[in-house]
């Protein structure tokens, strides 16, 4: 999630009641998912992306399934110092890839 101009985002459930009061005018909590299409337009002109925000997001989904926690941090390790992230996380090109494993990672341990 992220907050984004509500002219080309659309904002997530009831952004436009309770739940976004206290929000800067002229701006949604958008779900970058479901803005994937303008999300990933932004993503290409500022930092010269080749995938959309959902086909990297897909692919460490696909990444993550049955793997343990450990294989997890292995591979965020692994993601240290490499300059194509697709090397160890197959169809993944975000930057900040090991950032997404983390969360998955840390989202796992408080399921325990």
């Amino acid at each position: 999630f992220q907050y984004m101009p509500s002219k080309d985002f659309g904002g997530v459930p009831n952004s436009n009641a309770d739940f976004g009061k206290g929000i800067k005018s002229g701006t949604v909590l958008a779900s970058k998912r479901a803005n994937s299409e303008a999300y990933s337009a932004i993503m290409k002109s500022k930092g010269k992306a080749t995938q959309t925000w959902q086909e990297n997001s897909n692919a460490i989904d696909e990444f993550a399934k049955g793997k343990t926690i450990a294989e997890l941090e292995t591979a965020v390790s692994d993601l240290k110092g490499k300059k194509k992230v697709s090397d160890v996380v197959s169809g993944a090109t975000f930057t900040d890839t090991s950032g997404y494993l983390t969360a998955i990672i840390s989202a796992a341990k408080a399921a325990k």
